[in-house]
């Protein structure tokens, strides 16, 4: 099983529940979007999402993701946030959890276009 940043490139949906223990986002939270990752450890998110009751829409995010060779990787978003992946050496999916403290989060996203898209 070998993985690089290559291994991630397409369109990826998904949908994630989860909570975020105290401070000023404390309380629930659900999302839904999709990333685009590029092959080159760059992606770029739009998700709608549930914070403890307020929504937001279409919000737009940029990340930097390193994948090492065993198919771990971490992404590091413009955000703030941060996740740890797991993904599959074909790079049909990924799962993913959120490395924050205070955040309890998981969810897998499924490939949905063709391994070779375009930027």
């Amino acid at each position: 099983m070998t993985c690089s940043e290559a291994t991630l490139r397409g369109s990826y949906l998904f949908a994630s529940n989860g909570v975020n223990i105290g401070g000023k986002n404390g309380g629930p939270f659900a999302a839904a979007g999709y990333d685009v990752y590029d092959g080159h450890g760059h992606v770029r998110d739009v998700v709608s999402f549930s914070l403890n009751g307020k929504i937001t829409q279409f919000d737009h995010v940029t990340g930097k993701v390193t994948v090492n060779a065993d198919c771990t990787a971490t992404a590091t978003f413009s955000d703030g946030t941060h996740a740890d992946l797991f993904v599959a050496p074909d790079g049909s999916s990924v799962a993913t959890f959120s490395a924050d403290a205070g955040t309890a989060a998981a969810d897998i996203e499924q490939r949905v276009t063709a391994r070779r898209v375009g930027n």
